[in-house]
């Protein structure tokens, strides 16, 4: 099975595109009126996403840094967590409240930061990853 060499995935469209970062399969020759020697057939930004094929322009989600979204979720709780899932960040808002209103305070300012960490880590990860 053939891995994409940019962001790991092994879901490839029929033109033998990376359904995960849109770059080229490995091994496969470029086809098309682009596939001149020296032709890039995509244009691919610093963040791996395919911004045009020739000169058809493309729109693909953007990938969410893993890494980014459990630190913001650390630090800023439920509002942190709106950069990778905005239902999560509800749901942990409401979590919050009842939990500041049922547990102890310093347990509640403990656990809710490392659950939102968790789950916004979790939620970027899978927004990432197409199957």
């Amino acid at each position: 099975m053939n891995y994409c060499e940019q962001c790991g995935s092994t879901s490839f469209d029929e033109q033998g595109f990376c359904r995960g970062c849109g770059a080229r399969r490995p091994g496969l020759a470029a086809a098309g009126p682009h596939s001149a020697p020296g032709a890039n057939p995509s244009a691919i930004s610093p963040q791996g996403v395919v911004q045009s094929v020739g000169s058809i322009p493309l729109a693909q989600a953007q990938v969410k840094s893993v890494w980014r979204a459990v630190v913001l979720a650390f630090l800023l709780g439920p509002l942190g967590m709106i950069y990778s899932t905005a239902l999560g960040a509800v749901v942990m808002a409401v979590v919050s409240v009842l939990a500041m209103l049922f547990l102890n305070n310093v347990l509640a300012w403990l656990l809710v930061p490392a659950i939102c960490a968790v789950w916004a880590g979790l939620a970027a990860r899978s927004a990432n990853s197409i199957y």
